[in-house]
This record gives structure tokens, C-alpha cells and sequence, in this order.
């Protein structure tokens, strides 16, 4: 085993398979022993490159033996002394099969020898050795309408950025293909998502010289953005004034308008609605602040699947 062992920093892979026992075969002491010991060895032989058979013997004197391996018979397979453990090698690559018969026969005229291990080596073809590659990305937080990356990076074992190969990442049911950078890192820049949390999967398909490798745990959370409304926080109007206006602008995280948005103000127990234009202004028309006196209105955007509620406190005098 150490013999057909000894092949320090290669890449061959073998398969060795062993049929372990001992037999004596012959004429020995008087006794009439079985003249022959019948074996299977069943292999894999998928992707070999050459199989050998080791057959072993003990007292094995030139002519008192015959091996016959899958119907290939050899008359002469030792040469040894009745002393001695001797070895017989043949090359079955053009022979081996998936189940191979193999026979040790006595064929003596006197004496006998014993018959030992037989061990077919399968001799693999060379297959590079691939290097295995590990992806991270940590999770990203961002607010929606604001622009964010989201960073995969792709190592080997030995911690070495792998540069200039292709990574997908797949984001809300699509996949994107970026190259890594000098750093390993394929980086995407993530598109306007609705506010939730998204499963991100990043995938390495692997090559010639790499492994691949896939990472499922990362995470792009998207938060509702927070508007801006804008409006006198303080107005006056006259009693006489029958229909009392107050104007606010709605807009964005962008500073973007709000269009088409409908907001409510509050006062006295009267609830007044307005809806943004294109500039996202709204005009609230205050109908029932008949007496003079100071008032507090509440004005509300109550939010919506990307932005987030938003309230204003707005101090009415009404006066003669």
C-alpha cells in the first residue's frame, strides 16, 4: 500500500480495491487441500485512467501456480522460493469491468503455496483542483427614493479577492450580472423598491480554476421616506372673510412635489380636504370659523405605501 501510495503532490486520484485472505492451495503434510480460490472484486470504473492487479503469494516457486483475471490466464505469475512472498502485477486496463473475476489456481505437480491478497489499483483521470471561493454581503438598509449599492464580495480560501469574474444577484424576482472589481466586489446599484424587507441571492457559477458558491442570507430593507410640508404655522383672517384659505406644499425626500395627494385640516371639529396640484400645493377652504377668537388646526398627510404620515399644527386668530 505505501508502493502504490507514494505520490506525494499529486493530483491522481486512485481507488484501491483489496480481496484480503489466505488460502492453501495443494499438497501439504499429507492433507489434499482445495487446488484453487475464486474471487469478485467489484470496481468503479468510471473516468479511469489504467487499472493494475497485485496478486500475492507466499512460497510461490515457478510453476506450482496460475492466475486467470477476468478469463486472461497467466502460467507463470511468481518466481519465487518456497520461503519467500512474492508479487505478480499486470496492467487489466483493457480488461477491467465493473465486476472482475480473478482465480488463483494450484497447478503443481507436488508442494504447495498460499494464496494472498489480491488488490485492483483504479488509476483515475487527472481533474484540476478547484480552488473554493466564499461569498459575504452584508445586509442594506436604505429609504426609498434615496440611492443606495448593495456589495457582494467573493474570496478564496485563502482570502484573496477574485477579480474579474462575472456574479449574479438576484433582488425582487430579477437577476442582475456584475463583474467583481479588483477588490472581489460586484457592486449593484439598487433600484427605487417599494419599502419592505427583500430576500437577496448572490450566486459565484464557479470555473476552470474556481469552485462556486452562494450566499441566501442577505437583506435589503427599504423604509418609507419622510415627506415635507410647508405652511404658515401662524395666519389671521377677518370674520367677514366668508371662506378663509390656507395653503401648504407637500414635497418629497427629493424636495420633489407631491402631486395629487390628499391631505385633511382639522379645526373646531370640522375636518376640511384638499388634494395636492402638480406643484403640490393644496388649498384648504375654511368655511366655519364664523366668530373671532384663536383656534388650533391640525393639518395631516396621512401617509401612504412610500412615505410616511406627517402632521403640522397651525395657530388660527380670527378677528373683526
Amino acid at each position: 500500500l505505501v508502493y502504490m501510495y507514494n505520490t506525494t503532490g499529486s493530483k491522481v486520484e486512485k481507488d484501491v480495491y483489496i480481496y484480503n485472505g489466505a488460502d492453501l492451495l495443494g499438497s501439504y503434510g499429507g492433507l489434499t487441500n482445495p487446488i484453487r480460490v475464486d474471487s469478485v472484486i467489484d470496481v468503479n470504473t468510471a473516468n479511469i485512467n489504467n487499472a493494475v492487479a497485485y496478486i500475492f503469494a507466499n512460497g510461490a516457486v515457478d510453476g506450482r501456480g496460475t492466475v486467470v483475471i477476468n478469463g486472461e490466464s497467466e502460467a507463470h505469475p511468481w518466481n519465487g522460493s518456497s520461503q519467500s512472498t512474492d508479487l505478480y502485477t499486470k496492467d487489466i486496463t483493457s480488461a477491467v469491468k465493473n465486476s472482475n473475476n480473478i482465480s488463483v489456481i494450484f497447478s503443481g505437480a507436488s508442494g504447495s503455496f498460499t494464496a494472498l491478497q489480491q488488490i485492483v489499483v483504479l488509476t483515475k483521470k487527472e481533474t484540476p483542483v478547484k480552488i473554493a471561493t466564499k461569498i459575504t454581503a452584508p445586509s442594506v438598509t436604505k429609504v426609498y427614493n434615496v440611492n443606495k449599492k448593495f456589495t457582494a464580495t467573493l474570496k478564496d480560501a485563502n482570502n484573496k479577492a477574485i477579480s474579474g469574474v462575472k456574479v449574479t444577484i438576484t433582488l425582487n424576482g430579477k437577476t442582475y450580472t456584475k463583474p467583481t472589481n479588483v477588490k472581489g466586489q460586484a457592486i449593484l446599484d439598487l433600484p427605487n423598491l417599494a419599502p419592505k424587507t427583500y430576500k437577496v441571492s448572490v450566486k459565484f457559477a464557479g470555473d476552470s480554476k474556481y469552485k462556486a458558491s452562494s450566499l441566501n442570507t442577505a437583506k435589503v430593507v427599504v423604509k418609507k421616506a419622510t415627506p415635507k410640508m410647508t405652511g404658515k404655522t401662524k395666519v389671521t383672517y377677518k370674520v367677514k372673510t366668508k371662506t378663509k384659505k390656507y395653503t401648504i406644499v407637500l414635497k418629497n425626500n427629493k424636495k420633489q412635489a407631491m402631486k395629487k395627494v390628499k391631505v385633511t385640516l382639522k379645526v373646531k371639529g370640522k375636518t376640511y380636504k384638499a388634494t395636492t396640484n402638480a406643484k403640490g400645493k393644496a388649498v384648504f377652504k375654511i368655511t366655519k370659523l364664523t366668530k373671532k377668537g384663536k383656534y388650533t388646526a391640525k393639518v395631516k398627510f396621512a401617509g401612504n405605501k412610500y412615505y410616511s404620515a406627517l402632521n403640522k399644527t397651525v395657530k388660527i386668530t380670527v378677528k373683526k
